[in-house]
């Protein structure tokens, strides 16, 4: 199964959201499912490029002023040494979802329970918004 992730890109002077479409290997019925999937998946691609960081690519011109708007231009390589911890990773996200710093929107619509049953199919439209306080601290 193929779903859309919608994904705002960092800009200071744009204000665009892109698209990446993402196959999900197994069925998914429950949010708390949607979420470790989507993690695992994350991780996953995140490592194979911590693997492959030493093959640089040429940026176009156009990739260096998309770049350039957001303060930062790079190659996506990560030079760190540490690798990422996927039942940690899990973990957190999960967290996360529960105390209302991440909300999830599935076709528009917010999901708000992380064992409510899901009906997703091919081409459905999630989007991940992560929660920013105003003003004070959270605890």
């Amino acid at each position: 199964m193929k779903l859309k992730i919608n994904i705002k890109k960092m800009s200071r002077k744009q204000n665009e959201i892109t698209q990446i479409e993402i196959a999900y290997p197994n069925e998914i019925k429950t949010v708390r499912e949607l979420l470790t999937e989507t993690v695992k998946i994350m991780v996953t691609e995140y490592k194979q490029r911590m693997d492959n960081g030493e093959l640089l690519s040429v940026l176009s011109k156009q990739q260096i002023e998309d770049k350039s708007s957001s303060g930062k231009i790079g190659f996506g390589i990560n030079y760190g040494k540490k690798r990422p911890n996927l039942e940690k990773s899990i973990q957190s996200a999960l967290e996360c979802f529960e105390d209302g710093i991440v909300v999830l929107f599935i076709n528009g619509e917010q999901v708000e329970e992380l064992d409510a049953g899901i009906f997703l199919k091919d081409g459905d439209e999630l989007t991940f918004v992560r929660m920013v306080p105003l003003a004070g601290r959270m605890w």
